[in-house]
């Protein structure tokens, strides 16, 4: 990567989500330490909190989703944090094996043991971001497989990760400590650690967008099991819920559809999509979706299918109509010739409000005398 580029993805941490994020962590840290035995579930609690962040900003620029990483409250629930307890497990064995070393070995093997764990735990979160598993992270052979396939990016991000490492021991002596604020300096570690994960985003990104095609990419994303798909949609669905109850309607769409966009069946990723937030309170985005999936599901004529989301749209919203006026007009076909006129006749109550001088109007004008006989 150039340098301007390597740069950028290293200060992707300085934006507003991710500053809120980092005070909010750094505070609630500092207060655990203050708090001796009875905060570390404290510090345990915004630990995992910390590394659910830095994946999520990992798997947000590496995926090209828009806007900035949000934590949304549904992200934190226990059973999301598996890729973040194994994340701190790796972390604390990691240590473990350096301090051992250390003690059994001496200082220079420790410090060779820990800068070699050091050097693999990009290693790891990469695997675990492409592959969108936990344990697969623990595997020699795709630390093997992901080093390979980044090359020189991987180098680079090692790279970073020493020169981070060399400041947090500076800010962690004891000259800093008694000169800055603990809070200021826990969050200056959080913020080099999420810009870590940043660059380590960046460089997936930036090697998928060069060679696409790269075999050992297809080693390394191998076809995933029916678990492994399930927690991948919940993932994305996490993450568009977030974005659209934060207000963030444009981003929540966007993100929904690079989803479709990088499937291989965009169709089938639309019905699923479909079914989980057709579920939601809010019907707009269900609604949203309708009008992007009922016209690919005319196209492939599955005309039953389209037309229970039509009804299912219908009842949900009595406002809901498709996108275009062909559109409608084809739904409302479909409708009558099934018998269901009532559906019918819905659609096409305000059709010249919402498409004033089309052409079809004469042809819905028929239609609907028809549907009042």
């Amino acid at each position: 990567m150039q340098l301007s580029t390597t740069l950028r993805y290293i200060a992707h941490p300085a934006n507003l989500a991710a500053l809120v994020f980092i005070i909010l962590a750094s505070a609630l840290l500092t207060f655990g330490l203050m708090g001796g035995m009875f905060g570390v579930p404290l510090i345990v609690i915004m630990l995992i909190w910390t590394l659910k962040y830095g994946l999520l900003t990992v798997e947000h620029i590496a995926g090209r989703a828009p806007g900035e990483p949000v934590l949304a409250i549904e992200m934190l629930h226990p059973a999301e944090q598996k890729k973040s307890l194994m994340q701190l497990v790796v972390v604390a064995e990691m240590f473990g094996i350096a301090w051992a070393a250390d003690y059994w070995l001496g200082t220079i093997a420790g410090a060779l043991v820990a800068l070699i764990a050091i050097a693999l735990l990009p290693a790891v979160i990469a695997i675990q971001t492409v592959t969108d598993t936990a344990l697969k992270g623990l595997d020699p052979r795709e630390w093997y497989l992901i080093i390979r396939w980044l090359k020189w990016s991987y180098a680079q991000v090692v790279g970073y990760v020493f020169a981070l490492w060399l400041l947090g021991l500076a800010l962690l002596s004891e000259p800093v400590r008694r000169t800055l604020p603990l809070m200021l300096v826990i969050a200056l570690l959080i913020f080099g650690w999420l810009s870590v994960l940043a660059l380590l985003g960046g460089s997936i990104l930036e090697r998928r967008a060069t060679d696409p095609e790269d075999p050992v990419l297809e080693i390394i994303e191998r076809e995933a099991s029916p678990a492994e798909i399930a927690r991948h949609r919940d993932r994305h669905i996490d993450r568009i819920y977030g974005e659209w109850r934060g207000g963030a309607y444009q981003n929540a769409w966007h993100t929904l559809m690079r989803i479709v966009e990088d499937s291989p069946e965009p169709l089938d990723e639309l019905r699923w999509l479909y079914e989980r937030i057709a579920a939601w309170p809010d019907p707009r985005l269900a609604g949203l979706l309708a009008q992007e999936l009922v016209p690919r599901l005319l196209t492939a004529s599955c005309y039953s299918e389209a037309m229970r989301v039509t009804r299912e749209r219908l009842a949900a919203d009595p406002a809901y109509r498709p996108r275009t006026a062909q559109q409608t007009v084809a739904m409302a076909r479909i409708a009558k010739d099934g018998g269901d006129r009532p559906t019918a006749r819905g659609l096409l109550g305000d059709f010249q409000r919402l498409f004033p001088n089309d052409p079809l109007q004469p042809a819905v004008d028929e239609m609907g005398q028809q549907l009042q006989r």
